[in-house]
Formats: C-alpha cells, sequence, structure tokens
C-alpha cells in the first residue's frame, strides 16, 4: 500500500468518516449528459411535467417480481437482443437508449438547477448542520436569514430564549442584515464573520452557558473554513433512480417514507417554471430554500435509517460482512495466566488466515508453488511440525510479543467492540476450534462463551498497524464525549480508571 507520508497521517488520525464535497465541481465532472429539471419543466405541459418527472426520478413496479429485462425508459423497446453497451440501441419510439437495469451505475442522472433570479443554492448538508446547530424551538437562524417569508414563532411568554432571539433579531436589523438567499451568498463571509467570530455571545438562545456558545461558534467556524468552496452551488443532484422504487399494489402506491422529502425537491424546482402566475422573488426564494431543507431531510434520513442504525446498510453490508485476511471463530475463555489483549487461536483457522505468510516461509525453505498448497492443504486438516514451527516463528518475529490483530463481533456496535489484540499461541489441538481471550475482554464487544463468534482482522503493512493501535484496549478508557469522564461500558473500575485519569490530568509524566 504506497501512501504518501501525508495520507498516512491523515488516515491514522482521523480514520473514515463522511465528508462534503463541492457539488459544483461534482457537476462539471459528469461523465453523462445530465438532465436538468428545469428544461424538462420548460419542454412539457404543466400536467405532463409531473409524469414526466415521475418517470425520471423513480422505478416503479406493479409486482413483487423485479424486471431485469435491458428496456429503454419508457419500455417501449425492451429484451436482450435490443441491447448493445458498445454501440446503444435507441427505442425508435421514445428515443430513449437501450440500458441493462442490474449494470446501470448508481450516479445522479438528473439534476436540479438553482431558479432564476436566485444566484446559488446552499448545500444541503451544510444547510442542515447550520439549522441543527443554531435552531431553537422558536427560530431557526439559516432560515430567518434566507429565507425572506419565514416568521419567528411569538409563544405567550418569554420563556425559553425569547428575549435572546429577539435580541440577536435586533443586532441583525442594527448592522443592516438583509434577509434573502441572494444576499446570503453575496455577504456569507461578513455574516460569518460578524456572527460567530465577533459575537458568539449571542447565541444564549440556543446553548445555556456563554462558554459553550463560545465553543460551538468557533468549531463551527473552522467547519466553514474548511469547506467554503463547498458551500454554494448552482446544481443540485437528485439520486439515481435505481434507488427511488415504487411499488404498486390494487390502487395504492408504496414507498419508503424517507424518499417523501426527495420527491417533493424537483417538483417545486418545477413548479417555478411552470406556474401561470410569475411568483415574486420572496416566494422565488422561500421555494428555493424548501428545496434545500427536503434535499437535506431526505439525506439525513438516509444516513441514519438506511444506512446507519441495528438494520442499516453499514452494518449489514459492511460491518457483517467477511473481508480479505478475516477469520471468524467462536470464543471461549481463556484460563491460564494471560494479559488482557492476550488471545490463542485455532489451528485450522490459523492455518488458512496465515496462508500467505506460512506460503512466503515454505518458498524460502525451497518448496514449489504445487507443493506449498500441498503442504497448507494438508495443514488444514491435520496438525503438520513444520506449519507449526512457522507459526511460532511467525508470532516469535512479532516485536509486541505477538501477531497484532483487531478483534470484532459483526456488526461494530460502540467504541470498544472492535479491539486491538495479539496472538500469542495457536492450538496444537485442531480439536480446539475456539479463539480463547480474556473474560474481561467480553464486555465492550457484548459478547459471551455461549458460542457467540468474533471476527479477526490481520492488518497487511505497518501502515494498517499503526491504525489498530489506536484500537487497544487501554485507549478505551476515557469517555470520548466528556473530557475527564470514564467511559461506561468499560470494564475496568470506576476507581482505577478515574485515579489513573485524575493523576494523568495533572502531573506530566
Amino acid at each position: 500500500m504506497a501512501q504518501t507520508d501525508n495520507s498516512n497521517e491523515v488516515a491514522e488520525e482521523n480514520g473514515i468518516s463522511l465528508d462534503i464535497y463541492s457539488l459544483e465541481k461534482d457537476f462539471k465532472n459528469l461523465k453523462i449528459a445530465p438532465i436538468i429539471i428545469n428544461d424538462v419543466a420548460d419542454e412539457f405541459s404543466v400536467g405532463k411535467t409531473i409524469d414526466v418527472i415521475n418517470d425520471l426520478i423513480r422505478v416503479s413496479y406493479d409486482s413483487d417480481k423485479l424486471n431485469t429485462v435491458p428496456s429503454c425508459e419508457k419500455g417501449c423497446t425492451t429484451g436482450a437482443f435490443n441491447y448493445d453497451p458498445v454501440n446503444p440501441i435507441k427505442c425508435q419510439v421514445c428515443n430513449t437508449e437501450v440500458k441493462s437495469i442490474i449494470n446501470q451505475p448508481l450516479v445522479p442522472q438528473v439534476w436540479m438547477r438553482v431558479p432564476k433570479r436566485v444566484n446559488a443554492f446552499i448545500h444541503p448538508r451544510i444547510y442542515q448542520l447550520f439549522s441543527t446547530y443554531f435552531k431553537h424551538t422558536h427560530f431557526d437562524l439559516i432560515e430567518y436569514l434566507t429565507n425572506p417569508t419565514y416568521v419567528v414563532n411569538k409563544p405567550n411568554n418569554y420563556r425559553g430564549g425569547r428575549v435572546e432571539i429577539e435580541r440577536l433579531i435586533t443586532f441583525l436589523s442594527e448592522n443592516k442584515i438583509s434577509r434573502g438567499l441572494n444576499y446570503f451568498q453575496n455577504n456569507f463571509d461578513r455574516i460569518i464573520d460578524l456572527l460567530f467570530i465577533q459575537n458568539p455571545k449571542l447565541f444564549t438562545y440556543k446553548y445555556t452557558t456563554v462558554a459553550a456558545a463560545i465553543y460551538t461558534c468557533k468549531r463551527f467556524a473552522q467547519f466553514i473554513e474548511l469547506y467554503r468552496d463547498c458551500v454554494f452551488t448552482r446544481y443540485l443532484p437528485f439520486p439515481s433512480k435505481l434507488i427511488m422504487v415504487s411499488e404498486r399494489g390494487g390502487t395504492a402506491e408504496f414507498i419508503d417514507p424517507n424518499m417523501k422529502d426527495a420527491f417533493d425537491a424537483p417538483k417545486t424546482i418545477a413548479s417555478l417554471e411552470t406556474r401561470s402566475t410569475k411568483p415574486s422573488f420572496k416566494v422565488v426564494q422561500a421555494e428555493t430554500v424548501k428545496v434545500i431543507k427536503s434535499m437535506g431531510a431526505y439525506f439525513s434520513h438516509y444516513y441514519s435509517k438506511t444506512c446507519s442504525g441495528k438494520t442499516g446498510m453499514f452494518r449489514g453490508q459492511l460491518g457483517s460482512t467477511r473481508g480479505f485476511y478475516t477469520g471468524r471463530a467462536v470464543i471461549a475463555p481463556l484460563a491460564m495466566e494471560h494479559a488482557y489483549d492476550e488471545i490463542h487461536t485455532p489451528w485450522a483457522w490459523s492455518v488458512t488466515i496465515f496462508s500467505v505468510h506460512i506460503a512466503s516461509k515454505l518458498l524460502r525453505m525451497g518448496h514449489n508453488p504445487k507443493e506449498i498448497g500441498r503442504i497448507i492443504d494438508r495443514g488444514t486438516v491435520k496438525w503438520c511440525p513444520v506449519i507449526s514451527g512457522i507459526l511460532k516463528e511467525i508470532i516469535s518475529e512479532c516485536p509486541e510479543g505477538g501477531y497484532p490483530v483487531s478483534m470484532l463481533r459483526n456488526p461494530t456496535l460502540r467504541r470498544g467492540s472492535n479491539q486491538y489484540f495479539r496472538i500469542t499461541k495457536v492450538h496444537d489441538d485442531i480439536h480446539n476450534n475456539a479463539i480463547m481471550l480474556s473474560v474481561l475482554a467480553i464486555k465492550d464487544p457484548n459478547a459471551d462463551f455461549d458460542g457467540d463468534m468474533l471476527q479477526v482482522r490481520l492488518p497487511i503493512d505497518n501502515v494498517e498497524k499503526r491504525q489498530f493501535e489506536r484500537w487497544a484496549s487501554h485507549l478505551n478508557i476515557m469517555d470520548v464525549d466528556r473530557p475527564n469522564a470514564v467511559a461506561g461500558h468499560i470494564t475496568f473500575h470506576p476507581e482505577i480508571t478515574t485515579m489513573v485519569n485524575n493523576y494523568l490530568t495533572h502531573h506530566s509524566i
């Protein structure tokens, strides 16, 4: 794995996380001609536009069987004999290409262009984060600044930050901050500097203490600086229609509730083009903000409901799936004297997971590839003194006193469920098929010795090894959300970790 030093540092420090990218750049780098919803609305009548948009943004099924036959967009021309991936065949009726449904890339083909008289959209994710961090029950700062028709709620009493909200609104008026998307874009840097850098105390309506408001504003200003080129875009993508599926059953049509927000966005853009009377500039800005909010709500729900959580794709397709250089086995308690991060692994399992290492050693011993394959195959079902010696040699070569691995119970659940361990011994008894580990190490993965299985992964180079070290058990003691606090899921006694924490806080080593 050839990487630069800088890339190594970023990977080891930050790990894997979702990122925000420039939609404007993404649009410019498209390899296929996009479909612009605004142009679709100009081309068809008001009644026809909605039907065309529905065909463009989703796939509808009339039965419980998925049709995988190549087809044009309208279904006029179908069949494998009409499909040519090299020289696409066009339908004579609807003039669209005959495509293979299952081989289409999951990339956005439909895009929304910013409405006339409005300069740019706000990136839906950035808009949503802005709203999340500075939204109160009675007041949404980002919508107040961008939507000139937004009305602030006025409750019967002044409890719950009402006075502070009025103070902020007065401050904006005194500094001649106008409301509207165009003004917000043209004066974005001034607004960020004025509110979050110079006057963070104005946000006590959201945060109960001044210190919390100052801290949040500082972090948010840093976030904006990091993604400044992503804040505004003239184009918003609509997700691939292959994942926007609806199903008809009788007189009803069923869709994922999370998709409703996304379906509303292109229709709102189209309505601005097809209305019989020209809407006012305030209405255009308000509808544009509605589109931004709709797309932000869709992606938020998609991440939290479809991708994340116990039933999400991250857990089901990534966390619960075997990868390369991995192995799973039932766990059993390690009764002899041992270290917390020490594990003993089964014979056949170890031969398989270390097969590349064993093959390398056998090759250096003079065996040819055919002999190596025969030795390893036989070694998975019968104890072999040569392989046993090689496994002991592999373990002894590790400076940590054992081969470093990460071990988790699929899928990962929380911090500590994936930990850094060391293989210090391989069972010579081929009938012992369990990974043996400390009874103290089973709490974080929420495992026990009643048949639970854990997955082990070998690092393939020193870069991964250094990353694995961040999962060492002693780094899971402190709470990652609250300074100077002990995490609730660590098996070490809180009294001990509190003393260690206090020592590390007040004394230098």
